[in-house]
């Protein structure tokens, strides 16, 4: 079984959603969750 790390991208965006600017919702995911990869313990 594969878990996602704290902060993963996959944890912030919605499945089965088709993005109308794929770059701009990954980086969006990835501000959002980096707070939560950058704590201690994660």
């Amino acid at each position: 079984m594969v878990t996602d790390a704290p902060g993963s991208s996959r944890l912030v965006l919605a499945a089965n959603v088709v993005h109308l600017d794929p770059s701009k919702a990954v980086f969006e995911a990835m501000k959002e969750g980096w707070p939560a990869n950058s704590r201690p313990g994660s």
